[in-house]
């Protein structure tokens, strides 16, 4: 008798050892499923906002003179959540050969940032 009380107590240990491992491989597969679905979300944010005007020096928005680059840039949605954003930045770059004013912009709800490019037009 005290054999097979002896395999029950060591059977139900490996029972509940083999459940509790089970039980955190599943959060840690959880956790890095959401890790990599964030990094995911993450690139596709970063994809959109240099699709948009000014999200990249192929596609600056168009102004003429730079006194309108911080209302411009701040009156921009983030691409992120949507939310409102602030100018954290503003300064003149050259990027292949081209002058650009370039604005980093930052979410005020997801603090997302990013830069936005200006093109100073020649026209008056």
């Amino acid at each position: 008798m005290p054999r097979v009380f002896l395999f029950a107590t060591i059977g139900g240990a490996l029972v509940v050892i083999t459940w509790m491992a089970i039980g955190y491989l599943r959060r840690i597969g959880r956790q890095k499923a959401m890790e990599i679905k964030a990094r995911s979300d993450e690139q596709a944010r970063a994809r959109l906002a240099a699709q948009q005007p000014g999200g990249s020096a192929d596609n600056p928005i168009i102004i003429h003179t730079p006194s309108v680059v911080e209302p411009v840039a701040g009156g921009l949605k983030c691409t992120g959540c949507g939310g409102s954003v602030r100018v954290m930045d503003h300064q003149a770059r050259s990027v292949n050969g081209r002058r650009f004013r370039v604005a980093v912009i930052q979410c005020k709800q997801c603090s997302l940032e990013r830069e936005v490019f200006f093109n100073l037009s020649d026209t008056n």
